[in-house]
């Protein structure tokens, strides 16, 4: 099988990160992928074209429109489209401009749901959001959730030991990830008590918040250095406001840290009984859960037993071999 791959020349990490481990499973299976760079889609040597990054990048329009083998597109989720703008877009002029987009993948949509062979979301809920947003057939869409990397995240393995305790957050910064309620709930915590917050946010713009046991950091952490911060920390605080999957959920389970997240979007499928979920637009739940965490040396104990065998069900090799049937079923 000669799967034709559309790649794109600045892919948002976290759907590199999808993408390359797939293509690495998916060789194991013998496919051969055959890279497609959107500018100059060579569609001739292929069997079936796969676009993995959408709905992040706009569809290369003009060499789909007249191919006639099949056609899988991944979905990574429909936060703008289903948020209020000031969730998604707080500034005025990204939200003019995201407006503007999101008008034009609803109309390439139109067209783009009758070509398309299959729609893989990456859970059940994306799977229902493209569905209501867009109006794809059911009998298109089917759910495939990533894997994790366990040779990566795991809790056997070095530390990091600062000299106080820490609660950890990380999180590409947007405003959807929810940091600044975080961080007011953070600051509800007695201070003469409370424990650091440690904060990895890359794309972070703003001044360093004066709050005592905020760390910020704001470069990006290579994962064998991440895998540190996860063993180390007493939880791992992620409440987001929409997440479609949220693989640093599942990154912190594996590498043995407790898991404070949302109780809304597609967390609870990830999570099942294996973290403590909360209601993202309420700051005193967040406050609730670290304070819970941060004193239940017991209940840190058992999350760190139920995430290890929750991350466990996810794997890229599962996710591949599902994938891989998706594509034989379509040709």
């Amino acid at each position: 099988m000669k799967l034709g791959i559309i790649t794109r020349d600045e892919p948002v990490y976290s759907l590199q990160i999808y993408r390359e481990n797939l293509e690495q499973e998916l060789i194991k299976l013998g496919v051969e992928p055959v890279s497609l760079p959107t500018g100059q889609l060579d569609l001739g040597q292929v069997d079936l074209i796969w676009d993995p990054a959408l709905i992040s990048a706009r569809f290369p329009v003009a060499g789909l429109r007249n191919w006639k083998r099949p056609i899988v597109s991944t979905v990574h989720g429909l936060a703008s489209h289903t948020l209020s703008m000031r969730e998604f877009y707080p500034d005025p002029l990204e939200a003019s401009v995201g407006e503007t987009f999101n008008r034009q993948v609803a109309r390439e949509w139109k067209w783009f749901r009758n070509k398309v062979d299959k729609v893989i979301a990456v859970s059940r809920f994306g799977a229902e959001e493209v569905i209501t947003v867009f109006g794809v057939p059911k009998t298109k869409v089917v759910h495939i959730y990533h894997g994790v990397n366990h040779e990566v995240f795991h809790p056997a393995g070095e530390k990091h030991r600062p000299a106080k305790p820490y609660l950890l957050q990380i999180a590409q910064y947007a405003a959807k990830k929810n940091v600044d309620r975080v961080i007011e709930a953070y600051t509800q915590l007695a201070v003469e008590s409370r424990p650091d917050l440690l904060a990895i946010l890359p794309n972070y713009e703003g001044l360093d918040p004066d709050i005592p046991g905020l760390l910020l950091m704001r470069e990006r952490v290579a994962n064998q250095d991440l895998v540190k911060f996860y063993r180390g920390a007493l939880a791992f605080v992620f409440p987001s406001i929409h997440e479609t999957f949220g693989l640093p959920i599942l990154e912190a389970m594996a590498s043995g840290c407790p898991v404070i997240s949302s109780n809304v979007t597609a967390i609870p499928e990830l999570t099942g009984d294996a973290a403590l979920l909360v209601n993202p637009r309420s700051v005193e739940e967040i406050y609730a859960a670290m304070m819970t965490l941060v004193e239940d040396e017991k209940l840190r104990q058992t999350l760190r037993e139920r995430g290890l065998v929750q991350a466990s069900k996810f794997t890229w090799e599962r996710s591949a071999r599902k994938h891989f049937e998706i594509f034989e079923s379509v040709l």
